[in-house]
Protein backbone atom coordinates (compact mmCIF):
# COMPACT_ATOMS: atom_id res chain seq x y z
CA UNK A 1 0.00 0.00 0.00
CA UNK A 2 1.63 3.45 -1.14
CA UNK A 3 1.18 6.68 0.95
CA UNK A 4 -1.79 8.18 0.66
CA UNK A 5 -2.19 12.38 0.91
CA UNK A 6 -4.73 14.16 2.08
CA UNK A 7 -6.77 14.25 -1.23
CA UNK A 8 -6.24 10.99 -2.62
CA UNK A 9 -8.50 8.54 -3.19
CA UNK A 10 -8.40 4.50 -3.30
CA UNK A 11 -10.34 2.94 -6.49
CA UNK A 12 -10.98 -0.88 -6.08
CA UNK A 13 -10.57 -2.86 -9.04
CA UNK A 14 -14.39 -2.82 -9.36
CA UNK A 15 -13.88 1.21 -9.81
CA UNK A 16 -15.70 1.98 -6.73
CA UNK A 17 -13.43 4.74 -4.83
CA UNK A 18 -13.28 4.96 -0.65
CA UNK A 19 -12.20 7.99 1.32
CA UNK A 20 -8.35 8.32 2.40
CA UNK A 21 -7.35 6.12 5.11
CA UNK A 22 -5.96 9.05 6.89
CA UNK A 23 -8.43 11.86 8.19
CA UNK A 24 -6.96 15.23 8.37
CA UNK A 25 -6.32 14.97 12.28
CA UNK A 26 -2.40 15.63 12.39
CA UNK A 27 -1.84 11.89 12.20
CA UNK A 28 1.09 10.60 9.45
CA UNK A 29 3.48 7.49 8.69
CA UNK A 30 4.75 8.13 12.06
CA UNK A 31 1.44 7.26 14.00
CA UNK A 32 1.04 4.74 11.54
CA UNK A 33 4.04 3.10 12.38
CA UNK A 34 3.28 3.74 15.66
CA UNK A 35 -0.23 1.98 16.16
CA UNK A 36 1.67 -1.03 14.20
CA UNK A 37 3.90 -1.09 16.37
CA UNK A 38 1.72 -1.28 19.15
CA UNK A 39 -0.27 -3.77 18.07
CA UNK A 40 2.75 -5.74 17.77
CA UNK A 41 4.13 -5.64 20.76
CA UNK A 42 0.71 -6.37 22.08
CA UNK A 43 0.90 -9.76 19.98
CA UNK A 44 4.02 -10.58 20.96
CA UNK A 45 2.97 -10.57 25.00
CA UNK A 46 -0.12 -12.89 24.09
CA UNK A 47 2.59 -15.42 22.11
CA UNK A 48 4.72 -15.20 25.39
CA UNK A 49 1.86 -16.19 27.13
CA UNK A 50 0.78 -19.11 25.02
CA UNK A 51 4.41 -20.47 24.64
CA UNK A 52 4.78 -20.44 28.54
CA UNK A 53 1.28 -21.92 28.90
CA UNK A 54 2.49 -24.97 26.35
CA UNK A 55 5.76 -25.38 28.67
CA UNK A 56 3.72 -25.93 32.12
CA UNK A 57 1.24 -28.53 29.57
CA UNK A 58 4.43 -30.40 29.10
CA UNK A 59 5.81 -30.58 32.26
CA UNK A 60 2.14 -31.88 33.22
CA UNK A 61 2.14 -34.35 30.48
CA UNK A 62 5.69 -35.83 31.24
CA UNK A 63 4.79 -35.94 35.38
CA UNK A 64 1.94 -38.00 33.65
CA UNK A 65 4.26 -40.41 32.02
CA UNK A 66 6.45 -40.60 35.01
CA UNK A 67 3.20 -41.11 37.26
CA UNK A 68 2.14 -44.01 34.54
CA UNK A 69 5.84 -45.71 34.93
CA UNK A 70 5.76 -45.82 39.06
CA UNK A 71 2.27 -47.03 38.76
CA UNK A 72 3.13 -49.60 35.84
CA UNK A 73 5.89 -50.65 37.94
CA UNK A 74 4.42 -52.58 40.53
CA UNK A 75 1.78 -53.76 38.98
CA UNK A 76 3.66 -55.21 35.54
CA UNK A 77 7.04 -55.65 37.38
CA UNK A 78 8.67 -52.96 35.28
CA UNK A 79 10.96 -52.37 37.64
CA UNK A 80 14.75 -52.15 35.71
CA UNK A 81 16.28 -54.85 37.46
CA UNK A 82 13.47 -57.07 37.04
CA UNK A 83 13.39 -57.03 32.85
CA UNK A 84 15.81 -57.60 30.34
CA UNK A 85 17.76 -55.53 28.51
CA UNK A 86 15.99 -54.29 25.79
CA UNK A 87 13.00 -52.61 27.71
CA UNK A 88 15.63 -51.89 30.26
CA UNK A 89 17.45 -49.64 27.32
CA UNK A 90 13.81 -48.45 26.41
CA UNK A 91 12.92 -47.53 29.97
CA UNK A 92 15.95 -46.11 30.41
CA UNK A 93 15.54 -43.67 26.67
CA UNK A 94 11.95 -42.56 28.16
CA UNK A 95 13.23 -41.63 31.53
CA UNK A 96 16.21 -39.75 29.54
CA UNK A 97 13.57 -38.36 27.16
CA UNK A 98 11.17 -37.23 29.74
CA UNK A 99 13.87 -35.09 31.81
CA UNK A 100 15.17 -33.36 28.37
CA UNK A 101 11.75 -32.67 28.00
CA UNK A 102 10.89 -31.35 31.18
CA UNK A 103 14.23 -29.32 31.37
CA UNK A 104 13.59 -27.58 27.88
CA UNK A 105 9.90 -27.45 28.68
CA UNK A 106 11.06 -25.35 32.42
CA UNK A 107 13.56 -23.69 30.04
CA UNK A 108 10.85 -22.07 28.01
CA UNK A 109 8.75 -21.32 30.74
CA UNK A 110 11.07 -19.23 32.54
CA UNK A 111 10.89 -15.46 31.98
CA UNK A 112 13.60 -13.85 29.65
CA UNK A 113 14.44 -10.79 27.90
CA UNK A 114 11.77 -8.68 27.29
CA UNK A 115 13.20 -5.47 28.24
CA UNK A 116 10.56 -2.37 30.01
CA UNK A 117 12.16 0.89 30.19
CA UNK A 118 13.52 1.73 33.29
CA UNK A 119 11.33 4.22 35.91
CA UNK A 120 13.96 6.99 34.99
CA UNK A 121 12.78 7.05 31.85
CA UNK A 122 9.42 7.87 32.28
CA UNK A 123 10.87 10.87 34.58
CA UNK A 124 12.84 11.94 31.02
CA UNK A 125 9.98 11.57 28.67
CA UNK A 126 7.59 13.60 30.94
CA UNK A 127 10.25 16.44 30.96
CA UNK A 128 10.88 16.24 27.37
CA UNK A 129 6.79 16.14 26.82
CA UNK A 130 6.32 18.95 28.98
CA UNK A 131 8.54 20.82 26.67
CA UNK A 132 7.84 19.94 23.81
CA UNK A 133 10.98 18.86 22.84
CA UNK A 134 11.55 17.84 19.22
CA UNK A 135 11.77 14.05 17.95
CA UNK A 136 9.82 12.59 21.27
CA UNK A 137 7.51 10.75 19.37
CA UNK A 138 10.53 9.38 17.47
CA UNK A 139 12.41 8.30 20.28
CA UNK A 140 9.35 6.68 21.80
CA UNK A 141 8.62 4.89 18.87
CA UNK A 142 12.47 3.54 18.67
CA UNK A 143 12.10 2.10 21.91
CA UNK A 144 9.06 0.21 21.10
CA UNK A 145 10.48 -1.16 18.45
CA UNK A 146 13.51 -2.10 20.53
CA UNK A 147 11.30 -4.28 22.62
CA UNK A 148 9.54 -5.35 20.00
CA UNK A 149 12.91 -6.70 18.86
CA UNK A 150 13.72 -8.52 21.99
CA UNK A 151 10.08 -9.42 22.53
CA UNK A 152 10.32 -11.57 19.69
CA UNK A 153 13.64 -12.91 19.78
CA UNK A 154 12.73 -14.19 23.41
CA UNK A 155 9.28 -15.88 21.85
CA UNK A 156 11.53 -17.68 19.17
CA UNK A 157 14.10 -18.76 21.62
CA UNK A 158 10.92 -20.18 23.76
CA UNK A 159 9.28 -21.72 20.80
CA UNK A 160 12.81 -23.35 20.03
CA UNK A 161 12.65 -24.70 23.74
CA UNK A 162 9.02 -25.75 23.37
CA UNK A 163 9.71 -27.49 20.13
CA UNK A 164 12.37 -29.60 21.78
CA UNK A 165 10.24 -30.31 24.94
CA UNK A 166 7.87 -31.96 22.40
CA UNK A 167 9.75 -33.84 20.42
CA UNK A 168 11.71 -35.50 23.55
CA UNK A 169 8.31 -35.49 25.26
CA UNK A 170 7.56 -37.86 22.22
CA UNK A 171 10.26 -40.03 22.59
CA UNK A 172 9.36 -40.74 26.12
CA UNK A 173 5.83 -42.09 25.79
CA UNK A 174 6.79 -43.61 22.76
CA UNK A 175 10.03 -45.91 24.25
CA UNK A 176 7.94 -45.73 27.43
CA UNK A 177 4.80 -47.67 25.70
CA UNK A 178 8.19 -49.73 23.93
CA UNK A 179 9.44 -51.47 27.29
CA UNK A 180 6.28 -51.87 28.41
CA UNK A 181 5.18 -54.03 25.11
CA UNK A 182 8.37 -55.71 25.13
CA UNK A 183 8.28 -56.64 28.76
CA UNK A 184 5.30 -57.83 28.90
CA UNK A 185 5.71 -60.37 25.47
CA UNK A 186 3.94 -58.94 23.05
Amino acid sequence: MGVMSENSVEVSPTGSSSPPVREKNGEGPLEDVAAYIEKEITSSWQRKTALETRSFALVTMNLGVATLYFALQGQLGLSPAQIKAGPQTALLISLISSCISILTAAAGALPLNYPAPALEAFDDLFQAAKSNEAGLKEEILEARIFQLKKSTQSNSLKAAFIVIAFSAFAIAATALIIAILWAAGL
